[in-house]
């Protein structure tokens, strides 16, 4: 993939923390921050007051309230550099990342930093800061969207979901999600919401992490209208991250309130909160299996939580040898990125929650995992050289 000019160590750590209109003092402004899990990002994440509040936090309204929609609709005309055909992956480079001795499928650049992989519409779409690739696992294939604000300018999105032929993406500083067409990438609407962050498309419908308000918003993308807002947890920042839809609701990692909580889409009601087990802090990335969710926590957390959304409770809070990211299922295991002195991919049994074979990651550390089209597409960070990739890797070498 064609790369741009990477920014410098400084700027591209001011724009992780801060974006490019708030000093770093700004005790207010909550950090963009992609999946980069360097110490340096971890840090600045603990000065700013992103990790999970103490036990003992107020318990969560369970209110719903509908909001009048707030959407503004756009002419569906591309920018010049709104799609870039790009022609086949990365072919080899001295630099180029590996896990263990498993002979990739394919190699792909990204830019800067990955936060968000989803399958979705017969593609991987790769989310990471300055747009969106999507790969043709059939062919390995890509197409590059450079998504842009509806001034023409470049905006963060590493937070995104692809459906309803839509590639949605959150903006926390605007306070708006972006829709944009999945064939041309134009700007096609932009839905004004508060302090956006995780997005995922289930059920027929947009559901939005919003971080400050304490709550899971649903979006209509038949209207792009916001049609109910569900109170999940208390106001304030560490609210809700990340979504996934596990055993039909649709769950939200809580730092504030150390909790996950979920929303029933069939009544948009809340669906009751799980507290995970302290130290764990769920602001990271969510994996499931059966009736378990797994999350990560912050950059500085070495803590997986696990809760159970059958028995509504918490079942342990494993601890690892550095930052975890989510796991993702292969066979009948789970398997993660731990981010410590080295770099690794583990396999976690998802009963015992035993760790079992580990296979080393160089050049980079792991951040976004996703099992999709019998392959296991990794993304790999090197922070300090601002190089990043997606790895094609078979999912036959981790059974």
């Amino acid at each position: 993939m064609m790369r741009r000019r990477r920014p410098s160590r400084s700027s591209l750590l001011a724009l992780l923390t801060n974006g490019p209109a708030f000093p770093i003092s700004d005790p207010n402004r909550r950090p963009r921050r992609p999946a980069a899990l360097s110490s340096i990002i971890a840090t600045v994440l603990l000065l700013a007051g992103c990790t999970g509040a103490a036990p003992g936090s107020s318990a969560p309204s369970t209110a719903v309230a509908s909001l009048a929609p707030a959407t503004t609709a756009h002419a569906p005309v591309a920018s010049p550099r709104s799609q870039v055909p790009v022609g086949s992956p990365t072919a080899s480079a001295a630099s180029v990342p590996s896990v263990g001795s498993i002979v990739p499928e394919s190699t792909f650049d990204a830019e800067v930093s990955v936060g968000t992989m989803v399958a979705a519409d017969a593609a991987v779409w790769v989310f990471d800061w300055t747009g969106v690739t999507r790969i043709d696992p059939a062919t390995n294939q890509v197409r590059r969207f450079d998504l842009q604000g509806d001034d023409g300018s470049d905006r963060p999105s590493v937070l995104g979901a692809v459906g309803s032929g839509s590639i949605w993406v959150s903006d926390f500083d605007l306070d708006q999600v972006r829709r944009y067409d999945e064939k041309s990438g134009a700007l096609t609407a932009t839905i004004s919401t508060p302090k956006p962050e995780g997005l995922l498309f289930d059920k027929g419908a947009l559901w939005i992490g919003d971080h400050r308000s304490g709550s899971i918003s649903r979006v209509d993308p038949k209207t792009n209208h916001v049609v109910a807002t569900v109170k999940v947890g208390t106001e304030g920042s560490s609210g809700p991250e990340r979504l996934i839809a596990a055993g039909g609701r649709i769950w939200a990692g809580i730092p504030r309130d150390l909790a996950i909580a979920g929303v029933d889409p069939a009544t948009n009601r809340a669906a009751g909160t799980i507290p995970v087990i302290f130290p764990g802090n769920p602001c990271g990335d969510l994996g499931s299996f059966g009736n378990r969710l797994y999350v990560s926590g912050c950059a500085s957390v070495q803590r997986l939580g696990v809760v159970d959304i059958r028995s509504m409770k918490a079942v342990d809070s494993p601890a690892f040898d550095g930052h975890v990211t989510a796991p993702v299922t292969i066979g009948h295991g789970l398997w993660l990125g731990v981010i410590g002195t080295e770099s690794e991919l583990t396999a976690l049994d998802p009963l015992s929650l035993k760790t079992g074979r580990s296979l080393p990651v160089s050049a980079g550390v792991p951040t976004v995992l996703l099992v999709a089209n019998k392959s296991l597409w990794l993304s790999i960070e090197n922070e300090p050289a601002k190089e990043a990739w997606v790895l094609r890797l078979p999912v036959s070498a981790f059974d």
